[in-house]
């Protein structure tokens, strides 16, 4: 008897919920829901260059930390990958690259959905519009040259993955 309630205990939690775990988020915002207005174009030019360039919570980014990477005097924290760097043992197949290549191809992706979706705000003047267009490929630009630089020949994307 034991045997049989042990065995129906394990099929019981085996089994899948599939259905319930696929349910879309009711409270969730759709792109277009969001994107829809110049202040929303803003916010989002700006968090795209808060987030991998000044963002004061990610040491590893920021301009003058990327500079004491090739001197041992700056190799204090492990996580920073100065010590990897002044020693020569970081390289483009390493595991602390992949931190950078994921981080680079993860924003490349989110400003080709902004630039290819860049005509659905309002605005009022389309100046503003190409303004904010013109920042956004900037940036794409900068992203495309740190990875070059790390990694050499790299498939350049103008459109966003379609999934």
């Amino acid at each position: 008897m034991k045997n049989i309630i042990i065995i129906c205990l394990i099929s019981f939690s085996l089994m899948s919920c599939d259905d319930f775990l696929d349910r879309p988020d009711p409270t969730a915002t759709s792109f277009d829901e969001f994107f829809n207005d110049e202040e929303d174009l803003r916010r989002v030019v700006y968090s795209s260059y808060l987030d991998v360039f000044t963002h004061t919570g990610n040491r590893r980014t920021l301009f003058y930390m990327l500079d004491g990477r090739s001197d041992n005097a700056y190799s204090r924290i492990e996580g920073d990958h100065h010590q990897a760097i002044a020693n020569g043992r970081l390289n483009s197949s390493t595991p602390g690259m992949a931190y950078y290549w994921d981080l680079h191809m993860k924003h490349l992706g989110r400003l080709n959905t902004f630039i290819a979706n860049v005509d659905q705000p309002y605005v009022e003047n389309e100046a503003i519009r190409t303004k904010y267009k013109s920042i956004l490929e900037a940036l794409r630009i900068w992203h495309y040259f740190k990875l070059t630089f790390q990694w050499g020949d790299v498939p350049f994307y103008l459109e966003p993955k379609q999934i």
